[in-house]
């Protein structure tokens, strides 16, 4: 096959394969804009920053794991080509005077070892080698495709991959909202103005709750109430945070961001119907799906989401800075 065609053949498998698979950037690529925000955040926000970024982190390489295992493997076997002929080479090496056999097999190994890493360098630095990489990786998971269990296994991982990136921004939503209102208590006073949050936030405490934060409310009124409040639905989180963050403009426009409220519904209705739509969730998200239907989640509407939350995180610590007691 020469070179135009294999591009072409590892295109046609690539476009096939990422619509399955997450082939996501690296994660120091995804959070580079994060990770410029929490280099000038306090200690308090930064350790929160790095959880997100951990949670973040973990999350790309969890979903991408189908294509890690796929490299690795199309890695190795090309090592295994290239190595073994080295190998066999090699045994052109002679002995030198005196030389014993272990010896002699030693420094045979010693340079099929040293070749054919620096060729196996050569061979993944160079284009036609990286293609040939892709093209075998794509192979190796468009096969694996063809196990119906395995093609039902990734769409339920895509799934996988809605629920963890909700839950780092929901981490990250409750720690901060903690961390404000330790750090300034008469912010709660804003917070409890919202009729709903009124409600759901509780204000009578028992002693053990007290005694849980050492009776002292002027530093660990945020952990109290953070410790009783469910931060798993966006209407929770905008009526919590943007009040504490002084109805800042940003943060209200990346709360009321169309698709923060689409993942919300989708991680309900994965984590509590098991992916199944019902009516709720039509009328929630105004989607055309069946009812009764599974719900699919494509790896660009995942790539889309991890980009949202990624953002969302970013505008919501440089506004807790912003507004710092």
């Amino acid at each position: 096959m020469n070179s135009e065609n294999l591009l072409s053949r590892t295109r046609d498998l690539s476009k096939d394969i990422m619509g399955k698979f997450l082939v996501a950037r690296e994660p120091s690529t995804l959070l580079s804009n994060f990770g410029e925000i929490k280099v000038s955040l306090p200690p308090k926000y930064s350790e929160l920053a790095s959880a997100f970024e951990n949670n973040v982190t973990a999350l790309v390489e969890t979903i991408g794991i189908p294509v890690t295992l796929a490299l690795a493997a199309t890695q190795g076997r090309h090592w295994q080509r290239i190595h073994t002929a080295q190998r066999i080479r090699s045994r052109m090496i002679d002995a030198n005077p005196g030389e014993s056999e272990a010896s002699l097999e030693a420094r045979r190994n010693d340079h099929a070892l040293k070749t054919a890493t620096e060729k196996m360098h050569d061979f993944c630095s160079s284009r036609e080698g990286i293609n040939i990489i892709a093209n075998d990786a794509c192979a190796f998971l468009s096969d694996s495709l063809g196990d119906s269990n395995l093609s039902v296994a990734a769409a339920e991982l895509m799934l996988q991959g809605t629920v963890l990136i909700w839950s780092a921004l929901e981490v990250l939503t409750r720690d901060l909202f903690e961390a404000i209102i330790n750090s300034d208590p008469k912010r709660i006073l804003l917070v409890m103005q919202d009729p709903a949050m009124k409600q759901r936030l509780q204000s009578k405490y028992t002693l053990e709750e007290l005694a849980s934060v050492g009776f002292d409310l002027s530093s660990s009124l945020g952990s109290l109430l953070s410790s009783q409040q469910d931060f798993s639905d966006i209407r929770t989180i905008k009526a919590a945070l943007l009040p504490a963050l002084n109805s800042d403009a940003a943060v209200a426009t990346a709360l009321g961001d169309k698709r923060l409220w689409v993942l919300c519904q989708q991680r309900h209705v994965i984590l509590h119907r098991r992916g199944v739509i019902d009516a709720r969730y039509l009328e929630a998200t105004g989607e055309q799906r069946p009812i009764g239907s599974r719900l699919s989640v494509t790896t660009a509407e995942l790539e889309l989401q991890i980009e949202t939350v990624i953002s969302a995180g970013s505008i919501l610590l440089s506004a807790a800075v912003k507004h710092a007691a």
